[in-house]
């Protein structure tokens, strides 16, 4: 009989380890039935819950942009240059908020920074972005031919409709 991993902790004092298994086994020796743990396998909860290891959003791009915030604050910054106060109303984020994700991007180069005055002005680096363009590039093709596809299709059940419309 496998014993509730959790509950067997806590009698431990084993907080921590919730993955124990214990094994009881009754056990008859020269007329005694012994009921007793036999076994016991303590693994640590963080090997059946390790996730594949995620790369450093600094790594380059891809990983850059993965982050929502951070593509909106492209999005503002494809419309010109910008200082944090201009990026901070118009996505309603903290200050230290969008600070944080201009070091990111700024950090792969999808962003660049000059001082005027006192303020320092957001740009965005377009050939930082590129390989994310080339990548996407091959899967235009792809999607444009499927659209032509579904255009062709929209208009055979167009004329379909029509055809059905004047003879009914």
């Amino acid at each position: 009989m496998l014993t509730s991993a959790a509950a067997t902790a806590r009698l431990l004092g084993l907080a921590g380890a919730t993955s124990l298994f214990f094994a009881e086994r009754r056990v008859q020796t020269a007329g005694l039935s012994v009921t007793g743990v036999v076994g016991l396998t303590c693994i640590p909860i963080w090997v059946y819950d390790a996730r594949m290891a995620r790369a450093a959003t600094t790594a380059d791009a891809f990983n850059a942009v993965a982050e929502p915030r951070r593509r909106a604050i492209l999005d503002v910054l494809a419309g010109g240059e910008r200082p944090v106060n201009d990026l901070v109303r118009a996505l309603g984020l903290g200050q230290p908020q969008v600070s944080k994700h201009l070091r990111v991007l700024r950090e792969v180069g999808a962003v660049e920074v000059r001082d005027q005055g006192r303020q320092r002005l957001y740009r965005v680096n377009g050939h930082a972005l590129k390989p994310i363009h080339d990548w996407v590039k091959d899967y235009e093709r792809t999607w444009a031919d499927r659209f032509d596809e579904l255009d062709t299709v929209l208009e055979e059940l167009k004329d379909k409709e029509r055809a059905d419309g004047d003879s009914g």
